[in-house]
C-alpha cells in the first residue's frame, strides 16, 4: 500500500464518525503564537547584544567579561 493511501486510510480507520476532521484549539494556537513571539524577541535581543571581542552572540560568545558585550 503506498504512503499515501496508508495515511488516508489510517484516517477513515480512526477518524470519529463517518468522515475526518480536523479540529483547531485556539488555545494550541495561542500557545504557539505566544512561543513563537518569545523567540522572535530572544533573536533580536542576541543580534543586538553582539560581543565587542569576537563579534558573537551572546548565547555563543566564549569571552569572560560581560561588559565587553555592546548593543549594534
Amino acid at each position: 500500500m503506498p504512503y499515501t493511501h496508508f495515511w488516508h486510510h489510517y484516517v477513515q480507520q480512526h477518524a470519529n464518525g463517518a468522515g475526518s476532521t480536523l479540529t483547531f484549539d485556539p488555545a494550541m494556537a495561542f500557545a504557539a503564537a505566544v512561543c513563537l513571539f518569545l523567540v522572535a524577541c530572544w533573536a533580536a535581543y542576541q543580534v543586538q547584544s553582539r560581543c565587542r571581542n569576537c563579534g558573537a552572540i551572546p548565547a555563543r560568545c566564549h569571552c569572560r567579561p560581560v561588559r565587553d558585550r555592546q548593543r549594534f
